[in-house]
């Protein structure tokens, strides 16, 4: 083969290896919402969907459509080089330095073409390059076939081998994670606020915590009996100051409707504190969910029937508590105070100088400023309740104790799902956080 015809190779091989490349990029880490809002500008939604049907299988034959090219440029560019050597003879020192320049020319190339332009496609414009050369890597696919047929029998044959399921729940997860990931981007670029991203990562939770985890517990439900009497009634809606009540008969297992405050206020004035109905006539019906139930899938049930209250029953049909929407809504925006809360609690209330209890919520460089100590507070978290988990790994068990830097901390009370107050005592004021 001539040196022209080599040449051309290597060229024909170089530009085919950086479309690939770019290619094999692009279908690797191409963000589905870009995607999306692309198709929907370009009114094809149908495109989108083929791309996400079979990216996968197209990935496989675009990286193998590259290592084809990349090696048909290295073969042919050499070849191409071997030839100019023996046209033009010249000493082994100089043939040493061209080939070392050679080289580098090369590995400069494929640099530029397999590195770097990809990067940069894929970080400025990779749904509209996917969009527009889609059909290219579908004809690539069907012309690679076999080649795809290796790759799917080489990942079943790892599944099979490690048990693992690529199924929809890992799908779904790699789809929070792009969503993460997008979220910390834009906080990295000040493009959202921490709050706005601690929001969003509570939306992507609510599909992992079950009812059982946010709901009042039995213990703490206010109920009424349904023969209590009209003042035992009012005297109870008074001091819980909810507006609505769960009502019993016999056994809080037994909840036979709720009662609204709403409902109750009329009848009273109206009768002077002394209805001609019974408590009975003035329930709504209860609406029952499971402990196992997710809190996303409850909080689309509030909005679609219009309650807000649900009656919580465990595997046993007993009833284990009750849930509103007010705590779903906590379990996105944090704690929600309303008139009826008692006043909010001091953040750090003082036990003598050296030691003092603080609330979970309470900011570590709050805590820093009163006792004069410098806690870490540049990691993934900014309270104390944070810090004291990140350290843990776990949320710690009422009682337990560990020292962070200069300060020694005990947990003086914690529920399952977070640390409501701790004592904080500073042993040691010429040890800092690291």
């Amino acid at each position: 083969m001539n040196a022209g015809a080599l040449l051309s190779m290597a060229i024909g091989g170089w530009l085919a290896a950086g479309f690939t490349a770019i290619g094999a990029k692009v279908l690797r880490d191409f963000s589905r919402a870009e995607l999306e809002e692309y198709s929907r500008r370009q009114r094809n939604a149908r495109r989108m969907d083929e791309i996400l049907d079979h990216y996968e299988e197209v990935s496989v034959a675009a990286e193998t459509l590259q290592v084809v090219a990349m090696v048909t440029f290295v073969v042919a560019g050499y070849s191409w080089w071997q030839s100019l050597v023996h046209r033009f003879a010249a000493s082994e020192t100089i043939l040493a330095e061209e080939f070392v320049g050679a080289v580098t020319a090369a590995v400069f190339l494929l640099l530029v073409t397999t590195v770097w332009l990809p990067w940069a496609v894929v970080q400025f414009g990779s749904a509209a390059f996917l969009y527009h050369t889609w059909r290219i890597w579908r004809a690539i696919a069907w012309a690679l076939w076999p080649f795809s047929l290796c790759a799917r029998l080489a990942e079943a044959f790892m599944q099979r081998l490690t048990g693992s399921l690529d199924d929809e729940q890992s799908e779904e997860e790699a789809f929070e994670e792009e969503i993460r990931a997008i979220v910390t981007e834009g906080l990295r670029e000040g493009h959202l606020e921490a709050d706005a991203r601690e929001m969003i990562e509570a939306v992507i939770e609510l599909g992992d915590i079950d009812v059982a985890d946010v709901m009042t517990p039995r213990s703490s439900v206010d109920a009424l009996d349904v023969d209590s009497t009209w003042q035992e009634i009012v005297d109870l809606v008074g001091e819980c100051g909810r507006t609505r009540i769960p009502v019993y008969e016999g056994s809080l297992d037994r909840v036979i409707g709720i009662l609204y405050a709403k409902d109750l206020l009329p009848v009273l004035v109206r009768s002077e504190g002394t209805p001609p109905q019974t408590l009975r006539q003035l329930l709504r019906e209860p609406w029952f969910v499971p402990t196992s139930k997710k809190v996303d899938d409850l909080l689309r049930d509030f909005l679609r029937t219009h309650n807000h209250m649900a009656v919580v029953r465990d595997e046993y049909d007993a009833v284990a508590g009750v849930v509103t929407i007010e705590d779903t809504l906590e379990e996105i925006v944090g704690e929600i105070a309303d008139e009826y809360d008692d006043d909010e609690e001091e953040q750090i209330r003082d036990i003598d100088e050296h030691s003092a209890e603080v609330l979970g919520g309470t900011h570590v460089e709050d805590v820093n400023e009163h006792f004069g100590i410098d806690l870490d507070d540049e990691d993934d978290f900014d309270t104390l309740a944070g810090l004291v988990l990140s350290k843990l790994g776990r949320i710690p068990r009422r009682d337990e104790c560990l020292e962070i830097g200069p300060v020694r901390i005990i947990v003086l009370d914690a529920t399952r799902r977070k640390i409501e107050k701790l004592k904080v005592e500073v042993v040691d004021r010429s040890r800092t956080e690291a």
